[in-house]
């Protein structure tokens, strides 16, 4: 799936029937990069009823417990806290811990996590089929030792939007991710630290700033926010 134009801006679908298809794609250029003849992938255990995961070591990294369970992430070098599992009805968030916790309740349409740090979770709430954000939050980093303390799930944004996108803050160094959000025809901003009001027209970016113009047609004066403070301080330039 490649890049679109929309709004003015390069972005790429991610909710989307086709960007959920093709969202992981990167995994098989990562995977080739290193070994053209291996996969570090996990598979699916069990049968046709009830399946887990097995890492390529063969460790077993989920029973064979679920409906459905999620496979497209780096099972020896980078394993995630936290992967969708499907009771076949909805999906949820199940740790790789020993033992393994739910985190959340099977009430999701579709789970997809986020490909690159790996940190946030687009969720698909099973009634109103509208998408939010859950993230992985460290509140136990006091306590010893950390190994024992199992990171939480918290909400970033409620299910409001109709479509996420990702986009990109390109400066010299490196480009840094945040989103697009849509929902009935206007747009804004998500990253790891928030969102905006999903209320606007069209956005500028300053890349070496990391600050952003959203922008109404309703409105002489643009919205001002940066990457920190997504949200803003409700201040106009």
């Amino acid at each position: 799936m490649n890049h679109i134009e929309y709004r003015g801006r390069i972005v790429y679908p991610i909710t989307s029937g086709d960007g959920q298809k093709d969202y992981y794609e990167h995994l098989n250029f990562q995977f080739r990069k290193y070994d053209s003849q291996y996969d570090w992938r996990p598979r699916k255990s069990g049968d046709d009823k009830f399946v887990g995961l097995v890492s390529p070591t063969g460790e077993q990294l989920l029973p064979n417990s679920f409906a459905d369970v999620f496979t497209q992430f780096d099972a020896i070098n980078s394993k995630p806290i936290f992967v969708p599992v499907s009771n076949g009805e909805a999906w949820a968030l199940v740790s790789l811990s020993s033992p393994h916790i739910l985190m959340t309740c099977f009430q999701y349409n579709a789970i997809i996590p986020e490909r690159w740090e790996r940190r946030l979770f687009f969720v698909q709430d099973k009634k109103t089929m509208k998408w939010g954000v859950l993230s992985v939050a460290y509140p136990f980093l006091h306590v010893k030792p950390y190994k024992d303390c199992l990171p939480l799930l918290e909400t970033l944004m409620p299910p409001i939007a109709d479509e996420i996108y990702e986009d990109e803050l390109t400066a010299e160094d490196h480009p840094t991710t945040f989103f697009m959000t849509q929902s009935d025809g206007k747009i804004g901003i998500l990253t790891p630290f928030g969102y905006s009001d999903i209320i606007y027209d069209s956005f500028e970016a300053d890349n070496a700033k990391g600050t952003f113009r959203l922008i109404r047609n309703d409105r002489k004066r643009a919205h001002r926010v940066d990457y920190w403070h997504p949200a803003g301080k409700r201040r106009h330039c």
